[in-house]
């Protein structure tokens, strides 16, 4: 209940402030979100927080900023891919080939340990660099890049089995074009 006032009470003025910033209501979106994702995930230690209202706004600034980065250094590659190959380019068979493979390569990433895939996802899906992992999960730089080497090698394993190699070079550029 309590969260949910905060929540209501705060998400105009945080969504507000990363449109500002982001330029992109969807970017935005997602950012206030992983916003109140990280006030949830931190609840137990609000208690020790002597101004709320900077704490969640530096959440906020922080998320921006972060968001802002994988903006950045995904945003060109993206644009250049998606305007070489487009969905119209691709046949409805080799679509369905790069939702199955995507399908594949989730379920490989599901089957990881809990800590791998947490590591992974963080990197991957959410583009944070290994010092904002190390800082996250409070484990070292080296850790970090043990459980990058394990899940990654991991889900290439179960690649190689469920899938044709020859064409997983191809699938795997696709689905990053798709993305």
């Amino acid at each position: 209940m309590a969260f949910k006032l905060v929540f209501d009470h705060y998400w105009d003025r945080i969504y507000s402030m990363a449109l500002t910033y982001l330029k992109s209501p969807l970017y935005a979106e997602d950012a206030v979100q992983e916003v109140f994702v990280k006030l949830w995930n931190s609840r137990q230690q609000l208690t020790a927080v002597r101004k709320f209202d900077s704490y969640l706004f530096i959440i906020a600034r922080n998320e921006i900023i972060s968001t802002l980065r994988k903006k950045i250094v995904h945003a060109p590659f993206y644009e250049y891919l998606s305007d070489e190959l487009t969905e119209e380019v691709l046949a409805p068979d080799q679509q369905l080939n790069i939702k199955e493979f995507q399908t594949l390569i989730d379920e490989a990433i599901e089957k990881l340990p809990v800590q791998q895939q947490r590591v992974y996802k963080m990197s991957r899906l959410e583009g944070l660099s290994q010092e904002q992992i190390s800082r996250e999960l409070d484990i070292s730089i080296s850790t970090i890049k043990g459980h990058m080497t394990k899940a990654l090698q991991s889900i290439r394993n179960q690649l190689s089995i469920n899938s044709n190699k020859p064409t997983l070079l191809w699938w795997l550029i696709l689905i990053a074009i798709k993305k």
